[in-house]
């Protein structure tokens, strides 16, 4: 793997397949909801959502290698995602409806057409990067289970 335990470099090698999983559920989301209005949105902070709990098991086991309880990081990881998912999409929601900016730019890759644009990439790496710290802070950071040592 790349980069150390819970290093911003690990949780990039990990985001770039959390990336692709959120891309799929975005594309999807986008093809059987309306385009226009608030539905973009709603595909955005469905897939958001959606991807959340797969990232969370892919950043424990691969970015942080975390042996927290699960009682813990999950609760504590998806309280991160729900922060994050309100901001983006509320960012999104600016972007997209209240400043008229392009939704999304058709782009090409490999034979297939994607929905992506501007606005997309840099509202997925801005909360992305967010959510970098919240679970590294919050959700996966190693605590000391040992007994307190007496004097």
């Amino acid at each position: 793997m790349i980069g150390e335990e819970g290093s911003f470099v690990r949780y990039l090698s990990t985001a770039a397949v959390n990336t692709v999983i959120f891309l799929i559920l975005w594309e999807i989301f986008f093809l059987i909801l309306p385009d226009n209005g608030i539905w973009p949105t709603i595909s955005w902070g469905s897939s958001w959502i959606l991807s959340s709990y797969i990232a969370h098991w892919t950043h424990r086991i691969l970015t942080f290698n975390s042996e927290r309880d699960l009682k813990w990081t999950i609760p504590a990881s998806m309280s991160v995602y729900a922060f994050t998912l309100f901001g983006s999409m509320a960012s999104y929601y600016i972007a997209t409806e209240v400043l008229s900016l392009a939704v999304s730019n058709q782009i090409e890759i490999a034979g297939f057409v994607f929905q992506i644009g501007l606005i997309w990439v840099l509202n997925y790496a801005v909360w992305g990067g967010l959510n970098y710290f919240g679970q590294k802070q919050v959700a996966f950071k190693e605590v000391s289970t040992s007994p307190l040592l007496e004097s």
